[in-house]
């Protein structure tokens, strides 16, 4: 295995998807300053006229919006530079169970250089098109116009539309993308562990010094620790392992088996191997389907017990019982002799596929794990297990106490982490866009507020102005969805490390995520629409 991968694993792809995430959230974030600062803009069309005519040139004025823009922009990245701060330490705490060396994470140089390249363009994003349309206008018109309010022009009325259709189209992906995550989340919650983590405790604990230098010292400990930990009152059954599910198995071990042996300059099989004393079993709650389990002669016998999946990888539809192995490469060891058949249990992770396990006597470890099956709440029990363990050896110390239930919990931490992650980022995205059609639907209606009066003093019905409100709305809405489907359709597919069980491309979730953000759209657009036709079109008409 790589020492990175094993080091942190597939977190690259992770980080990379949130940065993209977040580059999208800020792009939307650009559209919206872009909305806003050609409606102000328009407003001051009176402003810049009168500045020309007074000769400020049109570089002048490009020059001046500029400096509006870029003293926005840096304001926002202060704001945000605090924020940054203030919850990168929330982040790091929370997350550093999750994403491997995370508390390694600090606000440095190379950070603030681009954070600094990134104001500077989001200052030019937002500047430029304003810039653009301010310096255009012409003077005899704007100083007509007076103090009346007045209309963009078509090309700037494109321009705020295809924006706020781009919004859409860039908040689309984000949602399928968290939605997916979700459904994925929920499909690992319903992954059965295959084992009864109800009513289970386990605790770590370590064999040191010159006390338990010898196997047969550490043997005996196991023994007398089992015994020890069966007359704590509330415990049902006990037993000692070197692994605990669904994540933390003790090894993976490569073998050769005698049936199948590994051909030269190819590798061996590798699966989870489990080391658990005979108890082990029954207190998990571990069903036999075939053979017998392990016994107090097991190691003697050079024997162990496989699952379901073992047997159906390495002999599908053949009797597995009375098969044999050698583990770890070794061509000198004694044959390995398969005895029984169990239930299959996810050690690899709830996400992992079935590999197989192979369980093996447990005798002389040195680093191993309680299991105890407790007739009641095992948190209950946290403190008569130290005790116990006390009165065994007053030096030992037991480590990473937790039930069946935690352990299962701990195991959804990162996917459930993530699917927070994106959901947030995907609903600022959704909040960006759902201001940025409602800003320019609510503008549309402000600036055609006395052509809408005039239609209604025509006789025009006001539920036709509203529905000409939403449509306009909704048809820009509806173009950004489309365009954002069809970039979640090609780009999801880089999802497929963090999903289980559900496909990049899931039906319900491309059909679901645009139904809800047209009805969300809707809404926003509704508000608008209903202000349109609650004009009086006498009092238009007595203000034309």
């Amino acid at each position: 295995m790589d020492l990175k991968e094993r080091a942190v694993g597939d977190v690259g792809t992770r980080l990379i998807f949130m940065l993209s995430a977040v580059g999208l959230v800020l792009l939307i974030a650009c559209a919206n300053a872009v909305n806003l600062l050609i409606a102000r803009g328009l407003h001051r069309s009176r402003e810049l006229a009168i500045r020309g005519a007074l000769g400020a040139s049109r570089n002048r004025i490009l020059q001046y919006v500029f400096v509006e823009a870029g003293i926005l922009s840096t304001a926002a990245a202060l704001v945000g530079l605090g924020v940054a701060i203030a919850l990168l330490q929330l982040i790091t705490f929370y997350g550093a169970n999750y994403i491997p060396r995370i508390d390694e994470i600090r606000l440095f140089g190379p950070a603030l250089l681009w954070l600094t390249g990134l104001t500077l363009a989001s200052a030019v994003m937002i500047g430029l098109v304003p810039a653009l349309h301010g310096s255009r206008v012409r003077a005899d018109v704007a100083l007509r116009a007076g103090g009346r309010s007045a209309t963009d022009g078509p090309a700037s009325r494109r321009v705020r539309r295809v924006l706020v259709a781009a919004e859409f189209a860039l908040a689309t992906p984000l949602l399928v993308a968290a939605a997916l995550v979700l459904l994925s989340l929920d499909r690992l919650n319903q992954v059965p562990v295959g084992l009864d983590t109800d009513r289970m405790l386990t605790a770590a604990v370590s064999l040191t010094g010159a006390r338990y230098a010898r196997d047969t010292d550490r043997a005996a400990f196991w023994k007398r620790a089992q015994e020890r930990l069966l007359a704590v009152p509330g415990v049902e059954a006990a037993a000692v392992a070197d692994s605990r599910p669904p994540r933390e198995p003790g090894q993976h071990n490569n073998f050769d088996l005698e049936d199948h042996p590994t051909l030269a300059g190819q590798s061996q099989p590798v699966c989870p191997w489990v080391g658990a004393s005979p108890e082990f079993f029954k207190t998990v709650g571990l069903p036999l389907e075939r053979g017998r389990l392990l016994d107090d002669r097991s190691l003697q016998e050079d024997v162990v017990v496989v699952d379901r999946a073992w047997a159906d990888r390495f002999f599908p539809g053949q009797e597995v019982l009375g098969r044999r192995f050698r583990s770890g490469g070794c061509t000198s060891c004694n044959w390995t002799t398969v005895v029984g058949v169990v239930g299959n249990v996810k050690w690899a992770g709830l996400e992992a596929p079935e590999d197989g396990t192979v369980y093996y006597p447990l005798v002389d470890l040195q680093d191993a794990y309680f299991v105890l099956r407790t007739t009641g709440d095992p948190v209950s029990l946290s403190l008569s297990l130290q005790q116990a363990v006390k009165e065994l050896d007053p030096g030992l110390a037991l480590s990473n106490i937790s039930t069946g239930s935690e352990l299962v919990s701990d195991a959804l931490a990162t996917p459930r982490y993530l699917s927070v992650l994106i959901a947030t980022v995907a609903l600022v995205a959704l909040g960006l866009s759902i201001v940025g059609i409602y800003g320019v639907m609510a503008y549309f209606v402000q600036q055609h507020t006395r052509d809408i009066g005039i239609r209604l003093a025509l006789g025009g019905e006001p539920s036709r102005v509203r529905r000409m409100i939403l449509l306009q709305g909704l048809r820009l809405v509806l173009g950004g969805v489309a365009v954002g489907i069809g970039a979640a359709l090609l780009t999801n597919r880089l999802m497929g490390t963090m999903l289980f069980g559900v496909s990049p491309t899931d039906f319900r979730t491309m059909v679901g995520v645009p139904v809800v953000l047209m009805l969300v759209a809707m809404t926003a657009c509704l508000i608008p629409a209903r202000r349109a036709a609650a004009v009086d079109p006498a009092e238009i008409l007595r203000e034309s």
